[in-house]
Protein backbone atom coordinates (compact mmCIF):
# COMPACT_ATOMS: atom_id res chain seq x y z
CA UNK A 1 0.00 0.00 0.00
CA UNK A 2 2.82 2.39 0.94
CA UNK A 3 4.58 1.71 -2.39
CA UNK A 4 1.38 2.52 -4.29
CA UNK A 5 1.07 5.88 -2.53
CA UNK A 6 4.72 6.67 -3.26
CA UNK A 7 4.29 5.65 -6.91
CA UNK A 8 1.12 7.76 -7.20
CA UNK A 9 2.85 10.76 -5.63
CA UNK A 10 5.83 10.27 -7.93
CA UNK A 11 3.63 10.27 -11.04
CA UNK A 12 1.74 13.28 -9.71
CA UNK A 13 5.01 15.19 -9.31
CA UNK A 14 6.14 14.18 -12.81
CA UNK A 15 2.81 15.36 -14.22
CA UNK A 16 3.05 18.69 -12.40
CA UNK A 17 6.62 19.15 -13.61
CA UNK A 18 5.58 18.50 -17.24
CA UNK A 19 2.67 20.95 -16.98
CA UNK A 20 4.97 23.52 -15.36
CA UNK A 21 7.60 23.20 -18.08
CA UNK A 22 4.99 23.51 -20.84
CA UNK A 23 3.55 26.62 -19.17
CA UNK A 24 7.00 28.14 -18.72
CA UNK A 25 7.89 27.52 -22.37
CA UNK A 26 4.66 29.12 -23.54
CA UNK A 27 5.06 32.15 -21.28
CA UNK A 28 8.77 32.77 -21.84
CA UNK A 29 9.64 34.83 -24.90
CA UNK A 30 13.15 34.63 -26.25
CA UNK A 31 12.83 32.98 -29.64
CA UNK A 32 15.18 34.03 -32.41
CA UNK A 33 13.76 36.41 -35.00
CA UNK A 34 13.89 35.44 -38.70
CA UNK A 35 15.81 38.63 -39.58
CA UNK A 36 18.33 40.36 -37.33
CA UNK A 37 16.44 43.66 -37.39
CA UNK A 38 18.40 46.63 -36.05
CA UNK A 39 15.93 49.10 -34.51
CA UNK A 40 18.73 51.52 -33.68
CA UNK A 41 19.79 51.88 -37.33
CA UNK A 42 16.22 52.60 -38.40
CA UNK A 43 15.13 54.85 -35.50
CA UNK A 44 18.30 56.73 -34.60
CA UNK A 45 20.23 56.35 -37.87
CA UNK A 46 17.46 56.89 -40.43
CA UNK A 47 15.12 58.89 -38.16
CA UNK A 48 12.12 56.63 -38.76
CA UNK A 49 9.18 56.68 -36.36
CA UNK A 50 7.91 53.45 -34.79
CA UNK A 51 4.56 53.87 -36.54
CA UNK A 52 6.15 53.73 -40.00
CA UNK A 53 6.85 50.01 -39.51
CA UNK A 54 4.04 49.46 -36.98
CA UNK A 55 1.19 51.39 -38.65
CA UNK A 56 -1.63 49.81 -36.67
CA UNK A 57 -0.42 51.63 -33.57
CA UNK A 58 -1.96 54.86 -34.91
CA UNK A 59 -4.94 53.28 -36.64
CA UNK A 60 -6.12 50.32 -34.60
CA UNK A 61 -6.00 48.02 -31.61
CA UNK A 62 -2.86 46.11 -32.66
CA UNK A 63 0.38 47.68 -33.84
CA UNK A 64 1.17 45.12 -36.57
CA UNK A 65 4.18 45.11 -38.88
CA UNK A 66 4.39 46.23 -42.51
CA UNK A 67 4.84 43.74 -45.32
CA UNK A 68 8.34 42.88 -46.50
CA UNK A 69 7.63 44.56 -49.84
CA UNK A 70 7.22 47.92 -48.11
CA UNK A 71 10.67 47.55 -46.52
CA UNK A 72 12.10 46.98 -49.98
CA UNK A 73 11.04 50.53 -50.94
CA UNK A 74 14.22 51.67 -49.18
CA UNK A 75 16.18 48.45 -49.16
CA UNK A 76 16.21 47.98 -52.93
CA UNK A 77 19.24 50.29 -52.67
CA UNK A 78 20.05 50.72 -48.97
CA UNK A 79 22.26 47.91 -47.67
CA UNK A 80 21.05 45.68 -50.53
CA UNK A 81 24.07 43.37 -50.23
CA UNK A 82 23.64 42.75 -46.49
CA UNK A 83 22.72 39.13 -45.61
CA UNK A 84 19.72 40.35 -43.61
CA UNK A 85 18.40 42.49 -46.48
CA UNK A 86 18.83 39.48 -48.78
CA UNK A 87 16.58 37.51 -46.41
CA UNK A 88 14.11 40.40 -46.46
CA UNK A 89 14.17 40.48 -50.27
CA UNK A 90 13.51 36.74 -50.44
CA UNK A 91 10.34 37.17 -48.32
CA UNK A 92 9.27 40.14 -50.48
CA UNK A 93 9.94 38.28 -53.75
CA UNK A 94 7.79 35.37 -52.56
CA UNK A 95 5.07 37.77 -51.37
CA UNK A 96 5.36 36.32 -47.87
CA UNK A 97 5.01 37.99 -44.53
CA UNK A 98 8.12 37.81 -42.40
CA UNK A 99 7.34 35.28 -39.64
CA UNK A 100 8.32 37.59 -36.77
CA UNK A 101 8.02 36.09 -33.30
CA UNK A 102 5.61 38.20 -31.25
CA UNK A 103 7.36 39.47 -28.14
CA UNK A 104 4.91 41.88 -26.50
CA UNK A 105 1.60 40.42 -25.40
CA UNK A 106 -0.89 41.87 -22.98
CA UNK A 107 -1.37 39.20 -20.31
CA UNK A 108 -3.11 36.87 -20.24
CA UNK A 109 -2.43 35.80 -23.78
CA UNK A 110 -4.36 32.98 -25.44
CA UNK A 111 -1.38 30.61 -25.44
CA UNK A 112 -1.44 30.44 -21.67
CA UNK A 113 -5.23 30.24 -21.08
CA UNK A 114 -4.93 26.54 -20.21
CA UNK A 115 -3.20 27.55 -17.00
CA UNK A 116 -5.47 30.54 -16.25
CA UNK A 117 -8.93 29.67 -17.58
CA UNK A 118 -10.70 32.36 -15.52
CA UNK A 119 -8.34 35.19 -16.44
CA UNK A 120 -9.93 38.49 -17.44
CA UNK A 121 -9.29 39.77 -20.95
CA UNK A 122 -7.67 43.17 -21.46
CA UNK A 123 -9.41 45.61 -23.78
CA UNK A 124 -6.32 47.38 -25.11
CA UNK A 125 -6.08 49.68 -28.10
CA UNK A 126 -2.77 51.02 -29.40
CA UNK A 127 -4.64 53.79 -31.22
CA UNK A 128 -6.25 55.04 -28.04
CA UNK A 129 -2.88 55.23 -26.30
CA UNK A 130 -0.72 56.52 -29.19
CA UNK A 131 -3.09 59.04 -30.77
CA UNK A 132 -5.57 60.13 -28.10
CA UNK A 133 -3.29 59.59 -25.13
CA UNK A 134 -0.07 60.76 -26.80
CA UNK A 135 1.82 57.95 -25.06
CA UNK A 136 5.31 57.43 -26.47
CA UNK A 137 6.00 53.84 -27.56
CA UNK A 138 8.97 53.62 -25.16
CA UNK A 139 6.68 54.22 -22.17
CA UNK A 140 5.31 50.68 -22.57
CA UNK A 141 7.90 48.95 -24.73
CA UNK A 142 11.11 50.38 -23.32
CA UNK A 143 14.03 51.73 -25.33
CA UNK A 144 13.55 49.33 -28.24
CA UNK A 145 14.59 52.08 -30.68
CA UNK A 146 18.09 52.02 -29.19
CA UNK A 147 18.58 48.26 -29.68
CA UNK A 148 20.92 47.08 -32.38
CA UNK A 149 20.09 43.41 -31.73
CA UNK A 150 16.70 41.86 -32.61
CA UNK A 151 14.02 42.08 -29.93
CA UNK A 152 13.49 38.59 -28.54
CA UNK A 153 12.12 39.45 -25.11
CA UNK A 154 10.32 42.49 -23.69
CA UNK A 155 12.43 45.47 -22.64
CA UNK A 156 9.78 46.22 -20.02
CA UNK A 157 7.18 43.79 -18.67
CA UNK A 158 3.58 44.47 -19.59
CA UNK A 159 2.03 44.50 -16.11
CA UNK A 160 -1.12 46.01 -14.67
CA UNK A 161 0.85 47.82 -11.98
CA UNK A 162 2.72 49.81 -14.64
CA UNK A 163 -0.51 50.59 -16.48
CA UNK A 164 -2.14 51.86 -13.29
CA UNK A 165 0.89 54.03 -12.43
CA UNK A 166 0.68 55.63 -15.87
CA UNK A 167 -3.11 56.12 -15.66
CA UNK A 168 -2.80 57.74 -12.23
CA UNK A 169 0.05 60.02 -13.34
CA UNK A 170 -2.03 61.18 -16.34
CA UNK A 171 -5.25 61.38 -14.30
CA UNK A 172 -6.97 58.79 -16.48
CA UNK A 173 -9.63 56.45 -15.13
CA UNK A 174 -8.52 53.43 -13.14
CA UNK A 175 -12.02 51.91 -13.20
CA UNK A 176 -11.52 48.17 -13.82
CA UNK A 177 -14.12 48.00 -16.58
CA UNK A 178 -12.35 50.66 -18.63
CA UNK A 179 -9.69 48.07 -19.52
CA UNK A 180 -11.09 44.68 -18.46
CA UNK A 181 -14.10 43.03 -20.09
Amino acid sequence: MKERIHALLGWLLVGLAVVGVIGWLQATPGSAQPIAFDHQKHVEGAGLECTLCHPGAREGRRAGIVAAGECMGCHADAAAESPEVKKLKAFADRGQQIPWVQVYKAPPDDSNMFFRPNAVRINFSHQRHVEAGAVDCAACHGAVGHRSKPVTSPELPIRMRRCLECHRARKITTDCLACHR
